[in-house]
């Protein structure tokens, strides 16, 4: 996310600071309490209380809801980001596939060669598990880089609907 969006003052209440956001922005980097109280005390020449910032955090504190919508847009632009990177390589897989196939194999024992393919069909099966691909013995095989990104289009429509209804 665009910090320059996250320090914005048109949406934030009047008492929250740009320290409160910066605090949010380091919360969501997986930093401690003490971690974020040393952070900011370091950057703005304050003394910052470990203790005040766990309150800042905890629940119906100063900075819960600014924080879980922060978590959640920074969660939805990665989620997109990881998407977009995969529609580039999943297509690159196939050729990968043959490019291992052919590699060094010719001086490769029947025993050796059944062993290498077998560990490239397991870490293959093991990614199409991971993308949530599935293809029974008897289906129609589709495309599935279109099935897994409807997949994903249609989580993030879910997820969207249910942000734009809770008020």
């Amino acid at each position: 996310m665009n910090p320059a969006k996250l320090h914005s003052t048109k949406n934030r209440p009047a008492r929250l600071k740009k320290h409160h956001f910066r605090a949010v922005e380091l919360r969501y980097e997986g930093k401690t309490y003490r971690e974020i109280s040393m952070r900011l005390s370091e950057e703005l020449q304050h003394d910052f209380k470990e203790q005040t910032v766990k309150w800042w955090f905890m629940s119906y504190g100063l900075l819960e809801e600014l924080y879980v919508d922060y978590a959640r847009k920074e969660n939805d632009r990665r989620r997109q980001f990881i998407i977009e990177e995969c529609k580039k390589l999943i297509p690159l897989i196939p050729k990968k596939y043959n490019e291992i196939i052919n590699r060094n194999t010719s001086d490769m024992t029947p025993a050796q060669l059944t062993s290498y393919h077998s560990v490239l069909r397991q870490t293959l099966k093991d990614l199409c598990e991971l993308l949530n691909f599935k293809v029974e013995p008897d289906e129609v095989i589709t495309d599935p880089l279109d099935e897994y990104f409807d997949r994903a289009e249609a989580e993030l429509d879910r997820e969207e609907k249910e942000r734009n209804r809770s008020p």
